[in-house]
């Protein structure tokens, strides 16, 4: 294994405890370039671009988890952040730096940060079931909306996806926090696309423990796949053809179930909730167009049903050409890459692994201890990070090129960063080619 040293790094300061999936990177402001998003268990939540942070908030509660997307379907990305205690908080990032007027001074929780920032709202809050563990925005029914994929520790896997609807049939919900400090001019910037909630469409409960989850788009065709104790992996996708659901799930372990009732975008639909009655999964049920796929990855050191399982979509398949393949990485320190039910390279190593992400369909695994390694068909290489390591992140995140000469010239480069247990994050450049 060849090993990788870099040089450039750029330190960002914000403090705090981070959770695993509170770190994201995303287009939130819809200007074509990546930020990095982090929120703390304190509720703070910075944005940064470059070395500079350019918005925050805090009283969010204990922020769970981030996501990035066009969840209300309009054409423009807004964050979504879910705390553990069960709200969901979704921000226009974009009118709020429209908007944007310089903190002369700030007080409190967000001491930390520089005052050059916009302190930003949610636009909209909204209880959801507590104790997320991941999220995920995305199109996974094919019907050309966006929904948002929550993954919880109860062993819960929900969608849903924003309707439009009269606001007071929902007292619960709460728009525009922290109205009182706001202008009257910013609340008429709001359009009739933000008065809307999020209404629940699907649940799934398996029998064990939701490692991760991630999103795998194969031939225009989105699916959600979800990591299972040793090394399995269940894949849930639009069905294809009429098809009866078949039995091996249940016999492989994995049982999963479904909602009796998929609560609809109706006036009287309610939001779902813990005690909401669950089912196995029948032709007869709301998901018979729901394709249920097990994936028992049959490695045998991998079969320990107590060890975790993190996976991540799009990676680039035996033949080189398509990003048909899935990553798969156990807590023991093995990383494949499969396709269906086919290995198509396997590797061993010696630490524990905390977090895998693909970038241009390589896969990148995280361990605890700081060694990085990056795997493709053919290759691995591994980068040795000198700190322990509480959240990773990789992708495509807006920095200065080392080769331009202006200074605030930014463009997406692909960065490895991580957050360590003494409060600390590090950005790295890294140069990882195209398939």
């Amino acid at each position: 294994m060849r090993t990788l040293s870099l040089v450039d790094c750029i330190e960002l300061k914000f403090s705090g405890n981070i959770l695993k999936n509170a770190i994201c990177f995303g287009d939130c402001d819809n200007d074509g370039l990546n930020e990095l998003i982090l929120g703390n268990s304190s509720g703070e939540l910075a944005i940064f671009r470059d070395e500079r942070c350019i918005c925050a908030s805090s009283e969010l509660g204990t922020i769970a988890a981030l996501a990035v997307g066009d969840l209300l379907n309009i054409g423009r990305n807004v964050l979504v952040v879910v705390n553990i205690e069960g709200w969901c908080h979704i921000f226009d990032v974009e009118t709020e730096i429209n908007s944007y007027q310089k903190q002369d001074e700030v007080d409190g929780p967000l001491q930390c940060l520089p005052i050059d920032y916009c302190l930003i709202w949610p636009f909209h809050s909204q209880r959801i079931p507590p104790n997320t563990k991941t999220l995920h925005v995305g199109d996974i029914n094919q019907d050309g909306l966006t929904e948002m994929i929550v993954g919880l520790t109860d062993r819960v896997l929900r969608t849903y996806q924003w309707r439009i609807e009269p606001q007071s049939d929902y007292p619960d919900d709460k728009h525009l926090s922290k109205s009182d400090e706001r202008e009257d001019d910013t609340k008429s910037d709001i359009s009739e696309a933000y008065e809307g909630r999020l209404i629940g469409l699907n649940k799934w409960e398996f029998a064990n423990q939701i490692g991760s989850v991630a999103l795998h788009k194969v031939d225009q065709v989105c699916s959600i796949i979800v990591g299972q104790p040793g090394g399995t992996v269940t894949q849930i996708s639009e069905r294809k053809r009429p098809a009866s659901i078949g039995t091996n799930v249940a016999s492989a372990g994995s049982t999963l179930f479904a909602d009796n009732e998929t609560l609809s975008g109706s006036q009287n639909s309610k939001p779902p909730s813990s005690q909401d009655h669950v089912s196995v999964i029948r032709n007869e049920s709301p998901s018979d167009n729901i394709l249920i796929q097990y994936h028992p990855l049959d490695v045998k050191h991998m079969q320990n049903p107590n060890i975790s399982t993190e996976v991540t979509g799009n990676v680039v398949s035996s033949d080189g050409k398509e990003c048909h393949s899935y990553g798969v990485a156990t807590v023991d320190g093995t990383i494949i890459i499969a396709r269906d039910n086919v290995i198509e390279r396997s590797v061993q190593v010696d630490n524990q692994i905390l977090s895998l992400h693909q970038v241009n369909g390589k896969v990148l695994a995280c361990s605890w201890n700081g060694d990085t390694y990056l795997i493709d068909r053919k290759d691995e290489v591994r980068f040795h990070f000198e700190d322990s390591v509480a959240a990773f992140v990789a992708g495509s995140y807006a920095m200065q090129d080392d080769n331009f000469t202006s200074e605030h010239k930014l463009f997406n480069r692909n960065c490895l960063v991580y957050v360590t247990f003494q409060e600390r994050v590090y950005v790295y450049p890294v140069d990882i080619p195209c398939k």
